[in-house]
């Protein structure tokens, strides 16, 4: 209470006054224990539930650890031989660009073929036709 509101207040009045508004903060003081006592006790219960939700957790990563572990792995071979492959289809491109090459060179050498039977023949022909 302000000082105005006591001032025609006798002494007796204003201890009455104190001790009313005493009960009154002891009555906010036991509902703010009781408040913090519930938060306590449900702080503790989400306390417990992490700590249960925590040893789940690791529980599984320790079951799925070598599963992970195994695909890694698995990976890492998978990997290994794509780079083989690729080493290899580089070499397949280099050999079939040779061949290419060696089949154009033996294209060149049967047209000649060819064109040399084409002559003999021509002469044969010619040989008969004066044998006849």
């Amino acid at each position: 209470m302000g000082e105005e509101n006591t001032k025609d207040l006798t002494t007796d009045e204003m201890l009455r006054m104190l001790i009313a508004d005493m009960r009154d903060l002891k009555k906010t003081v036991s509902g703010l224990e009781a408040t913090v006592s519930g938060i306590d006790s449900r702080l503790n219960v989400v306390e417990s539930e992490l700590t249960s939700l925590t040893q789940k957790v690791d529980e599984r990563l320790h079951d799925t650890r070598p599963m992970w572990q195994a695909i890694h792995a698995q990976t890492e071979k998978l990997t290994e031989k794509v780079e083989d492959l690729s080493e290899n289809v580089a070499g397949m491109n280099e050999t079939l660009k040779h061949f290419r090459y060696q089949l154009e060179d033996i294209a060149v050498v049967h047209q000649e073929l060819k064109a040399v039977q084409r002559e003999h023949r021509k002469r044969l022909e010619a040989l008969e036709e004066k044998a006849a």
